[in-house]
């Protein structure tokens, strides 16, 4: 038995991420190689294209389901907001990598001084000499200084801290596109399997209005009959009763085609009562998969590689964490100067400047850093679960569809030999019915049997084409 192939995967992310986590790693490899165990018999042929896929709708042939497709991924609001979540990211991103870059900084100011003195008298001169005088008058006197400074800072990053963060962010930006494209694909699967619900209620609804056409004639030659004596009221009653079944189930049928074109609407993102053009018929069922298909192809699930993503930004997470208990080292360079006015603003002699390396490290914190790195080590062991458990989901998920598509081809071959059956025997009964050999209970029954059975027959082809859609989406949009 080998190792799973989505165990392969994150075991390959994990040494990836560098050896400061290697304890979580080797506890990562066990706890998934535990659980999870690939399928021997999808290992027969190597997968050749490990991208996602989302051209599975071209295997029914449909042009009108194509065209829906394409315009519900052009204007579905929701896969917009989708979209959207890809931007923030990126500038996540940059943001995260902006610390990575030096910091500068200009201030400009002006400062005002004031002097507030006394106003003296002096003379001066010999005794019998000429006096001079001088008065000097109280009052406030001002002076302006204009101030400018330029600080400049960078951080180096000696322990990757600020580095892992950035990786981190990245791994994000990923996560998003991956859920971008699910939420793509699973747009589109959405699209085709309310599409063929329309197509099948018009089709149900053939099938009721032939049998309604069919209910009438039997009416007319009952009312035939009760007239010359050869049928009762109960047979008249009875035909009758069947007749308002029918026309009931019609606007059953019509009000659930109605409801599937307005979620259809929705999901192409048109204001409801928009015409919407559909196919006559269900289109024929694509081709399965070959016997023995890769299990790289889960591979391609923009799901798990969402996961796979989120299990390498919770290692770089960590080791964040882990970097913050090191020293920041800080460079710093600091230019200060003043001037009484504008044109002796940059005189060199007028500036001042300071050049400083930091050592910066908190001793006290509350015990926040060692918090933040205990709960980076659990993020890191809960993605690394997650992955496990939707890596088999998604084989419990493909197993389930490949034995749903068993069943349902199965099932359509007994239902229309069912329904063929069914078909002979209300085409003989009526015919008995018409010369009175049998009455018109045991015509009506058969004849509701056989629009039953041809009732159950195309449901069971809308079926087989809903399942085959989930199959694409299990594997990631097709093989």
């Amino acid at each position: 038995m080998h190792r799973s192939r989505c165990a392969a995967l994150v075991l390959l992310t994990l040494s990836c991420l560098g050896c400061n986590n290697l304890s979580k790693q080797e506890e990562a490899r066990e706890a998934i190689s535990e659980v999870v165990a690939t399928p021997p018999s999808w290992r027969e042929q190597a997968a050749e294209d490990s991208a996602p896929l989302d051209s599975w709708f071209e295997g029914f042939n449909d042009p009108l389901l194509s065209a829906l497709i394409t315009e519900g991924k052009a204007n579905n609001i929701d896969l917009q907001v989708s979209a959207k979540t890809i931007e923030k990211a990126w500038l996540l991103a940059a943001r995260s990598g902006s610390d990575l870059r030096p910091k500068l900084d200009v201030s400009v100011g002006r400062t005002q001084y004031g002097v507030n003195y006394d106003g003296f008298n002096r003379s001066f001169g010999s005794a019998d000499g000429p006096q001079v005088g001088i008065d000097f008058e109280g009052g406030d006197k001002s002076f302006d200084f204009l101030d400018t400074g330029l600080s400049a800072q960078l951080e180096l990053d000696v322990w990757g801290r600020i580095r892992e963060g950035v990786q981190a962010a990245k791994m994000d930006v990923q996560v998003a596109q991956a859920d971008y494209a699910f939420a793509q694909q699973s747009l589109s699967a959405s699209i085709a399997k309310t599409y063929l619900k329309i197509i099948e209620a018009k089709q149900q609804a053939e099938i009721s209005k032939k049998n309604q056409a069919i209910l009438k004639e039997t009416l007319r030659i009952t009312l035939a009959r009760y007239d010359n004596g050869l049928a009762t009221g109960q047979d008249v009653a009875l035909n009758s009763a069947n007749l308002a079944s029918v026309e009931d189930h019609l606007l059953s049928l019509e009000r659930a085609e109605r409801d599937a074109g307005r979620a259809l609407e929705l999901l192409l993102g048109r204001y409801p009562g928009a015409p919407i053009d559909v196919a006559e018929s269900l289109p024929a069922l694509p081709l399965p998969p070959t016997a023995g298909f890769p299990s790289e192809l889960l591979e391609r699930r923009p799901d798990i590689i969402a996961a796979e993503r989120s299990v390498a930004a919770a290692f770089n997470r960590s080791a964040q964490a882990k970097a913050a208990f090191l020293p920041r080292v800080l460079l710093s360079n600091t230019m200060m100067g003043g001037a009484d006015s504008i044109s002796n603003l940059f005189d060199p002699s007028v500036f001042a400047w300071k050049l400083a390396g930091t050592l910066m490290t908190p001793i006290l914190d509350g015990g926040q850093r060692k918090i933040n790195r205990q709960m980076a080590n659990v993020e890191q062991e809960q993605a690394v679960l997650n992955y496990a458990q939707l890596a088999l989901d998604a084989f419990f998920e493909v197993e389930n569809k490949l034995y749903l598509g068993e069943v349902l081809y199965g099932r359509k071959a007994i239902l229309g030999e069912v329904s063929d059956q069914s078909a002979l025997a209300y085409k003989i009964a009526r015919i008995r019915y018409k010369e009175g050999e049998i009455d018109l209970l045991d015509t009506l029954t058969l004849q509701r049997e056989a629009i039953t059975a041809e009732s159950k027959v195309l449901s069971i082809k809308r079926a087989q084409l809903d399942q085959q859609i989930d199959l694409y989406l299990s594997l990631g949009g097709g093989w």
